[in-house]
């Protein structure tokens, strides 16, 4: 589009899956804490449907601005007889709205040296990391900043950079009780800083 200037795709997918296997919780003795299992268990059916589009500007030169967004539903459709799960409970760490930002600069500053900016904002929706929709397993919708500045030296790159810039905190991995309480949790990586150094060959 606009002669190679700007590029768009967009896509869609719907897959259905048998005998999806998933980690769930339960007491053998109901509110007996001593008799807690952990155990894989199968869904008898799910399905997973959604629509991506992304986007790519070259603005003006050197200058390039980018986002993508999706869209799923992804969710449990039948359960085996017996079972703790749930029908129309979604996918552990499925969330329905995602969306990506950034903005790319660069200056060539000779011949073989060229200096990049670079600044990111990615955004992910309400998820659930338990798959029974227990409270205590829903990470709200939350948004993480990225920045990286990078020279580029001939066959070498540079680059010092910084992730979860505000420092958000955020769960990726909620060990939940089957009465709901919460267990053993993992949060995000904090704010980082780093440097990278490559070379091409």
């Amino acid at each position: 589009l606009a002669g190679g200037k700007v590029l768009f795709n967009i896509s869609a997918f719907d897959m259905i899956f048998s005998d999806l296997q998933i980690q769930d919780r339960f007491f053998l003795v109901p509110g007996d804490a001593t008799t807690l299992v952990n155990q894989v268990t199968n869904a008898a059916a799910a399905k997973s449907r959604g629509v991506e589009a992304d986007i790519t500007v070259r603005l003006l030169p050197g200058l390039t601005l980018s986002g993508s967004a999706g869209w799923l539903d992804a969710k449990i459709t039948e359960v085996n007889a017996g079972s703790n799960l749930i029908v129309g409970s979604p996918l552990p760490k499925s969330p329905k709205n995602s969306m990506n930002l950034a903005a790319e600069y660069s200056v060539p500053l000779s011949v073989d040296k060229t200096l990049t900016t670079r600044i990111a904002w990615h955004r992910l929706g309400d998820n659930y990391l338990d798959i029974n929709r227990r409270p205590a397993g829903l990470q709200p919708a939350y948004s993480l900043i990225d920045a990286s500045v990078g020279l580029d030296v001939d066959r070498w790159s540079l680059s010092i950079w910084g992730k979860n810039l505000a420092d958000k905190r955020y769960l990726t991995v909620a060990n939940l009780f089957p009465n709901g309480a919460a267990g053993p949790v993992l949060y995000g990586t904090p704010r980082t800083f780093g440097m990278t150094a490559t070379m091409r060959f």
